[in-house]
């Protein structure tokens, strides 16, 4: 698991725990992880579009048009996490590190 890894993950947001993408900002010590969570709804900004149309979304493993919501980074442990879905690739990952101001590491 490394940052811009996309894994579903059971984690209480908006009143809800179901599961659903999250993307991986950062590795933290005792097996956490800093992440974003992956909606198909706009819950306002800040947001960042994750268009199906886009030529590097089949890289994400998501199955229709989302947004990575990015207002709150939310730590998850490693034993919360379930399948690897995919990750940011290519111009789409260079897009989200310009808009967001994070680096990869």
């Amino acid at each position: 698991m490394k940052p811009f890894d996309i894994y579903n993950a059971s984690q209480q947001f908006n009143d809800c725990k179901d599961d659903r993408p999250w993307l991986i900002i950062d590795v933290r010590p005792g097996e956490m992880y800093g992440c974003f969570p992956i909606a198909t709804e706009h819950y306002g900004d800040p947001n960042y579009p994750i268009e199906s149309g886009h030529p590097d979304f089949p890289a994400t493993g998501l199955s229709k048009s989302c947004h990575i919501l990015d207002a709150r980074i939310f730590e998850i442990h490693h034993s919360q996490f379930g399948r690897r879905r995919g990750m940011l690739t290519n111009q789409l990952l260079a897009s989200f590190k310009e808009y967001s101001g994070l680096d990869s590491t």
